[in-house]
């Protein structure tokens, strides 16, 4: 799954959690809840306003919407490792 694939996701999680229905996000930014629905599940690309309008509603940053997940973890664990790092001297 791809960077852009996962925005969608990301907006229904973030929704579902704010528990708005997804006519009142749809309203709230300016676009039809099929459209909305559409974005949710990955069948529509978005960017640009779109996507700032959408972490303004939903209150969220937007790079948390657009940024890879995975990739971030895996450099905040490395970078957890690095600062644990413990020398054992004999």
């Amino acid at each position: 799954m791809s960077v852009g694939d996962q925005i969608g996701a990301r907006i229904r999680e973030k929704r579902v959690q704010l528990r708005i229905r997804q006519s009142q996000l749809a309203k709230m930014v300016g676009v039809s809840p099929s459209y909305l629905n559409l974005i949710e599940h990955n069948r529509r690309r978005i960017g640009g306003k779109l996507l700032t309008d959408l972490a303004e509603a939903l209150t969220i940053d937007i790079d948390l919407l657009s940024e890879d997940r995975k990739s971030s973890k895996v450099a905040r664990l490395e970078e957890a490792a690095h600062y644990h790092k413990v020398e054992v001297q004999a």
